[in-house]
């Protein structure tokens, strides 16, 4: 998609089975005002037709079989050949004048990470509720201090000469806080607050307590936490979420299974008592921090 042979950016899209999806994110960047860039979508073992069509629409397309949102992003960036690398997800699509508005958010040479809000398509309620809230208090903070204590991965920018490469061990997180937390030293970043992305709401339609119990306490930001002290992932990535009879089959006993996982390390690390008295039983299990874990990663379990 790039019209010359070094391209300034480089769009970087994970995909697993992502046929459905793909063609409008592909279309949607054909359409981009800005023309000095070339599109990589990350094949990430794919059983469907998405490496076919990434290539009918003129993208480079990286395999990488390590499974995981951070490992795809990973192998896509290094294979990167622009200076600016733009992080986005195969179900987003954007405005015509998006990229143009990236390229001119690095005109500073010290800015090293430029970012903007994502809006859910036609999302519920909630769904269009808390994306403003939570991204409007960024935008607020941003003014303020010139910090970002959380970016979207499906729109987010940075110099690949600040870059340090992403942790495949971690999932979700790995994309998004473990980069601004990297680059955090590196120079400034820019927030544009009227920059958006329009990515699918396929996730939110299992409801707003499932949302926070399973997707934000258990896989993002528990299993961020597990992973930074254990260098593993408890839970894996998120289950791929590709119709709707996926979602009602492993919504809630997933999340069932994550309240009570992270109970139990909670209480462990909470009561010295209840740790002490299954060690006696159970010597391994000392604390918290000596669980060893081997995470049970089902096929289909990617972010995308």
């Amino acid at each position: 998609m790039s019209t010359k042979a070094q391209p300034y950016i480089s769009v970087v899209i994970p995909a697993y089975n992502e046929a459905g999806y793909l063609p409008r994110a592909l279309e949607s960047l054909a359409d981009q005002t800005y023309r000095n860039f070339e599109a990589i979508v990350v094949d990430n073992a794919s059983t469907d037709a998405t490496a076919a069509i990434a290539r009918s629409y003129g993208a480079r397309v990286i395999h990488e079989q390590q499974v995981g949102v951070c490992a795809a992003r990973d192998a896509g960036t290094k294979a990167a050949r622009g200076q600016i690398i733009v992080s986005t997800d195969a179900d987003t699509k954007f405005e015509p004048d998006w990229l143009a508005k990236i390229a001119v958010g690095f005109c500073d040479p010290v800015v090293v990470l430029v970012a903007g809000p994502p809006r859910f398509i036609k999302a519920p309620l909630w769904g269009k509720a808390y994306p403003r809230l939570l991204f409007g208090l960024i935008h607020g903070w941003h003014s303020l201090t010139g910090e970002l204590f959380y970016v979207s991965a499906c729109n987010l920018a940075f110099r690949k000469s600040a870059w340090e490469g992403y942790n495949p061990k971690l999932t979700q997180g790995g994309d998004e806080l473990f980069v601004i937390r990297q680059l955090r030293t590196k120079g400034k970043f820019r927030y544009l607050a009227s920059n958006p992305v329009n990515t699918s709401s396929r996730r939110l339609k299992k409801g707003l307590l499932y949302n926070f119990v399973m997707t934000f306490m258990g896989y993002y930001l528990g299993d961020y936490i597990i992973s930074k002290l254990t260098n593993r992932s408890l839970f894996g990535s998120y289950p791929a979420i590709r119709d709707r009879n996926s979602q009602r089959a492993t919504g809630w006993k997933t999340a069932s299974f994550v309240i009570v996982v992270v109970a139990f390390l909670y209480a462990m690390e909470a009561h010295p008592a209840m740790a002490h008295a299954i060690s006696r039983h159970r010597p391994h299990l000392h604390s918290f921090h000596r669980i060893h874990i081997v995470p049970r990663i089902d096929p289909d379990g990617r972010k995308f």
